[in-house]
């Protein structure tokens, strides 16, 4: 097959324990399908169950917790005092915009001299490099440097700074690696022997340390007006960052983006309200409107050139500039769009002409490819034809830069460090990583990356996997059951989005188009049970007589009037499922 039919899914069930199913059925009154769905995500006591399903902000653990949180606010303290000027230094995605806005706005209500500095993607890379640390001493002549999510392994940079009088707090949440900067303070929960903490976001990570340095305030009796600033006004911030981040929705991220996603429908934030309205968000903001409208305008700057616009968004008080900026990102994130969109349509011909059976993995590069887009069309790939796959463009200094997106079951990071020769230098996660190659050892390293995940994909079905998250009569579907799924809230990674099954169901009616492609039908079950179903891009599907329909249950409003709608993941035969 040239790429995965949506209907090639291969549907996968776990089935719970029924014991402590039934238990949280008794004794807090859900549905036995909400019930099975808590087990399945590992709460299976009443009262874990209840805490999930209600997460309060006072259940945050002590921001002094954090690794150096409490001297690293006893340093800030003594830099707002003393006069110093401090230099916030950020990183260009939305974590890193999002954590350098949070502390420049604890710090300037605090009255201290503090400037803001983001590195170059394209001149400078990722982090505190040497030629972005030289460039931030130039500019702002720093006492204190704070990072936000960066920082943790930057160990030369780290010692330069501090070889010249400069003390750097680090923030970061990435893996300390080897060696760790010789930082004043280091706050990163990955240094914590708390897992629980380990899931924090960069943005997550600097809330924790304006919660410190608030608190140490207080606890100094200070009486400046700055000190009675109430940590939750941050918080549409912090969701912001977190939920872009895709980070685990777990945990204390769990209650941050819960509480924080309120927040940022209900901002006050001039520079958010002109972005909200330039993707017309009109209704309460929840994950989706983060990582598809907002996140992407925000990051489109970064991606495209300098990431200074997206945070002059963020803190600007100035609505006229706020309008500006929002318009000039929305126009970026246009841009963005059409160049991944070229890319992805001349990559999908090129892989759909091969023979894909014993194809496993994708490595494509180009030279006029933009670096800061390869990632999400190594993303694509990955959705149109299941592979491992790695896309690379070259930067203004001429240095191939990749991304590299892989499928369950393969580490990509291994596998890389499995073909390191080849290789200038790599690093990242088990599904996402980065890498710097050479031009000339790029045919080299694409024979032994496809080598490789050959041999770590040796019995494999290079299929997409579609969790069942249970079996439901469309009945039950009703708004109490949406009541319970709201309960579940927010999606994303690490908690997401159900996804429920009905067998035996036929169209009521003639399945029609809407949009373009897109698959619009009412279905029926055997007891007379009717609900409207949408299959985003399923129109060329032929619907079966008698089908198995997998979905997410969801809200339409249209006009007013507000519809449960299943919005279909995959749908199959009865008779072949048995």
């Amino acid at each position: 097959m040239a790429s995965h039919d949506p209907g090639a899914f291969v549907w996968k069930e776990e089935h719970p324990d029924l014991v402590p199913a039934e238990r949280l059925t008794a004794e807090l009154g859900c549905p036995p399908w909400l019930a099975a769905l808590l087990v399945r995500r590992g709460l299976t006591s009443p009262d874990a169950a209840h805490q999930w399903m209600n997460p309060k902000l006072r259940n945050l653990g002590d921001p002094w917790l954090l690794p150096d949180a409490e001297r690293a606010a006893a340093r800030i303290l003594q830099a707002i005092d003393a006069g110093e000027r401090i230099t916030v230094f950020g990183d260009y995605d939305v974590d890193g915009l999002t954590s350098t806005a949070l502390l420049h706005d604890l710090l300037t209500r605090a009255g201290a001299q503090v400037a803001t500095f983001l590195p170059l993607r394209m001149e400078e890379g990722y982090g505190l490099s040497a030629e972005a640390l030289l460039r931030c001493l130039e500019e702002t002549s720093p006492r204190l440097i704070i990072t936000v999510d960066c920082g943790t392994t930057a160990v030369a940079s780290v010692a330069t700074a501090q070889s010249a009088g400069i003390d750097v707090i680090i923030t970061d949440h990435h893996e300390t690696g080897t060696a760790t900067a010789p930082a004043y303070a280091l706050v990163n929960p990955r240094l914590s022997t708390d897992p629980s903490l380990h899931v924090l976001a960069g943005v997550g990570v600097a809330f924790k340390l304006a919660h410190a340095v608030l608190k140490l305030a207080r606890q100094r009796g200070l009486t400046d007006a700055w000190v009675k600033t109430d940590p939750r006004s941050f918080l549409d911030l912090v969701a912001l960052g977190t939920v872009a981040d895709l980070v685990p929705l777990t945990h204390e991220n769990r209650i941050l983006v819960h509480h924080g996603l309120q927040h940022l429908t209900a901002t006050s934030r001039v520079g958010l309200r002109a972005l909200i309205d330039v993707a017309r968000i009109m209704k309460d903001i929840d994950t989706y409107e983060v990582g598809f409208l907002l996140g992407p305008r925000l990051n489109a700057s970064g991606r495209l050139g300098n990431a200074r616009m997206s945070l002059q968004l963020l803190m600007t008080d100035d609505p006229d500039e706020a309008r500006q900026l929002a318009t000039a990102l929305d126009a970026a994130n246009r841009e963005r769009q059409q160049v991944e969109k070229a890319i992805v349509e001349e990559l999908k011909v090129r892989v759909s002409a091969r023979d894909l059976v014993g194809l496993h993995a994708i490595v494509e590069a180009e030279a006029d490819w933009h670096p800061g887009v390869v990632g999400i069309v190594a993303s694509r790939l990955v959705q149109q034809f299941y592979r491992p796959s790695i896309v690379i463009g070259m930067d203004d200094q001429g240095r191939a830069k990749g991304s590299c997106r892989s499928i369950t079951g393969l580490n990509i990071t291994e596998t890389l460090a499995a073909c390191r020769e080849h290789l200038v230098k790599f690093g990242g996660h088990a599904m996402a990583a980065g890498l710097e190659i050479e031009w000339e050892r790029l045919p080299a390293f694409r024979v032994a990356f496809e080598q490789q995940c050959r041999e770590r994909l040796a019995g494999v079905t290079l299929q997409p996997g579609l969790a069942i998250d249970g079996w439901v009569n469309l009945d039950a579907l009703d708004e109490k059951a949406i009541r319970w799924l709201d309960g579940m809230r927010p999606f994303g990674m690490g908690n997401p989005e159900p996804v429920w099954a009905a067998g035996g169901l036929r169209a009521s009616g003639e399945p029609r188009e809407v949009g373009t492609g897109h698959l619009k039908l009412v279905l029926a079950d055997k007891a007379g049970a009717e609900r409207s179903a949408i299959g985003f891009g399923m129109y060329h599907r032929p619907v079966p007589r008698v089908l198995d329909g997998a979905f997410h249950v969801r809200v339409d409003t249209f006009r007013g009037r507000r519809e449960i709608v299943l919005h279909l993941k995959d749908f199959r035969d009865s008779r072949s499922s048995g």
